[in-house]
């Protein structure tokens, strides 16, 4: 079973009939959807796509707000109606498809590949397959909950989310090959944080969900959060 997050999908599909017309968006999003069940010899698909709302927007008002002045391709909108007309593709209520391809990933005990060439879904445990390096790989638990320490470290500047002051990616990979536990890569990035309100917000929003409905939780076994003193 693949597990397609199909907003690139679309997107690439618009972009490259941007001089043409409709049908040829259409044949884009058919061709591109072909080939990826081609190279991964398996054709049995769910296509997700994001939908107009997103709890993130509630969190952090300033959520993608580097993308509102960017202009849209042409056809996006057909590009998108194709996948729901003719793949059922499911559309997203209050999250993003990167969401809802995790849940249906835990659903499936892990056992589904990903589709997607957006790093932010290596937080997803099991196989993926990025169709535009075409290359397969395996995400380990492990690598999973890295990863989105990683994040929180770095930020992620194309959604617009600031991640603690000073650090890239090889301070990160620093910081965190130090740590062998998920308790010890907590306690490093609370460290470099220093202000625990804005950890939990970026935690919040780029936490990909596991289950309907689910946010990132101030750890239990953690020391409580510090209260924000003065304005």
């Amino acid at each position: 079973m693949l597990l397609i997050d199909s907003d690139t999908l679309a997107y690439v599909a618009a972009i490259m009939a941007e001089d043409y017309d409709e049908s040829a968006v259409r044949y884009n999003v058919d061709k591109m959807l072909e080939d990826t069940l081609i190279e991964c010899n398996d054709f049995n698909f769910m296509c997700f796509l994001t939908g107009k709302t997103n709890f993130r927007y509630d969190v952090y008002p300033e959520y993608k707000a580097n993308r509102k002045d960017q202009p849209k391709p042409k056809y996006l909108d057909v590009a998108r109606q194709r996948l729901i007309d003719e793949y059922k593709a499911t559309v997203s209520d209050g999250c993003e498809a990167d969401d809802l391809v995790s849940i249906e990933q835990y659903k499936r005990a892990n056992e589904a590949t990903v589709v997607h060439i957006d790093k932010d879904l290596n937080q997803i445990v099991g196989w993926h397959y990025n169709p535009r390096k075409k290359e397969r790989y395996l995400v380990s638990p492990n690598d999973a909950i890295r990863f989105f320490y990683e994040q929180l470290l770095v930020g992620d500047t194309a959604d617009n989310v600031k991640g603690a002051k000073g650090i890239g990616p090889k301070k990160a990979a620093k910081i965190l090959d130090q740590c062998e536990n998920e308790q010890e890569m907590f306690v490093a990035v609370r460290d470099v944080y220093g202000c625990d309100q804005e950890l939990l917000m970026n935690a919040q929003v780029l936490w990909i969900q596991k289950a309907e409905g689910d946010i990132w939780k101030w750890p239990e076994w953690a020391e409580p959060m510090e209260e924000v003193v003065g304005n």
